[in-house]
């Protein structure tokens, strides 16, 4: 499994939501081969928009996410320990312009800072 993209859930006290998989079941131990982990996964779920629906597996095709992994992130290679597959990151272009978003007062912080994904 590649985990190409994590949200924060601002919904649930900024739980990540790690990834979007492919083939998987709830409850499976998978090893995360670029941290050299464990992880457990619970809170198996499609999305559909910004809403998780639960559902207890995937399959080839399905697309997923699992919240609350300790370990993950972005750009990581999960699966079955006996078998190690560690996919390469993606690489991604050189932005041709940046910008800053400066808030004009602490309110304005607190309102940018749930806003965060990587």
């Amino acid at each position: 499994m590649y985990v190409f993209k994590t949200v924060s859930d601002p919904f649930s006290a900024g739980v990540r939501i790690s990834g979007y998989f492919r083939v998987l079941k709830n409850d499976a131990a998978v090893q995360n081969f670029e941290r050299n982990s464990s992880e457990k996964i619970r809170y198996l779920s499609v999305m559909q928009g910004k809403t998780s629906v639960p559902v207890t597996e995937l399959h080839a095709g399905d697309i997923g996410a699992v919240a609350k992994l300790k370990d993950t992130l972005t750009g990581d290679s999960l699966g079955d320990k006996g078998s190690p597959i560690r996919y390469p990151h993606i690489k991604l272009p050189e932005p041709a312009i940046t910008f800053a978003v400066e808030p004009k007062s602490r309110a304005d912080e607190d309102k940018l800072s749930g806003g965060c994904t990587s």
